[in-house]
């Protein structure tokens, strides 16, 4: 495994690393607080009650499929890199800082269930996670070249349009959500593993 060089002060890959998946793992673990039965659910049948659940639960399960692809997006760009500054730090704490606001996002979509100013507020603080990321990769890999030079200009790629797509993927959720359907704008994330895989196809692996 490549050292980390030091930038100014000693940064440690690991303590960064355990800080980022801490954070993650809380803001994962508090999404399942908005998945609550009915008010009156003591008062209801309770298939009824678990049917009035099923939108909360789906929004619960592309909210956590999101995160979830958040942190393995991190984890690897962790593992890639080869140098940690101040700025990577201060990049990384503003992309953790909006990770954490992410079950309000959630809790806005459950509340506000039908509406698509709820699917544009959700998908708006993805779009603002997703240029964050992006701004980070770019600074990595194309400023200050800190990523390992093991890693091919195909993964880097791949990573930068990866990165690229997650955004377009959030803006098109909220166009769906306002002009088609604000159930198909939260789905539209479920298109990301799709568009990834045409995407490997289409930048192909150079031959060496």
């Amino acid at each position: 495994m490549c050292s980390k060089q030091i930038s100014n002060a000693e940064y440690s890959s690991s303590r960064l690393e355990a800080f980022s998946d801490g954070v993650f793992a809380i803001a994962i673990t508090l999404l399942v607080l908005n998945i609550q039965l009915p008010e009156n659910a003591g008062k209801i049948p309770i298939d009824k009650a678990l049917l009035l659940t099923i939108p909360k639960l789906e929004i619960w399960l592309i909210s956590f499929f999101i995160i979830g692809g958040m942190w393995i997006r991190h984890h690897k760009l962790i593992k890639q890199i080869t140098v940690i500054d101040e700025t990577f730090i201060v990049l990384n704490l503003i992309y953790l800082m909006l990770v954490t606001i992410t079950p309000w996002l959630v809790s806005v979509v459950v509340t506000y269930s039908g509406q698509a100013m709820a699917i544009a507020v959700f998908s708006g603080g993805i779009t603002i996670l997703g240029i964050i990321n992006l701004i980070t990769w770019i600074y990595l890999s194309n400023i200050k070249h800190y990523i390992n030079s093991k890693i091919s200009e195909y993964e880097k790629k791949l990573t930068l349009y990866g990165n690229i797509i997650y955004v377009f993927i959030a803006l098109i959720s909220i166009i769906v959500a306002y002009n088609v359907n604000n159930s198909f704008g939260l789905y539209c994330y479920f298109l990301n593993p799709i568009i990834s895989g045409v995407l490997k196809n289409i930048i192909k692996k150079p031959n060496y």
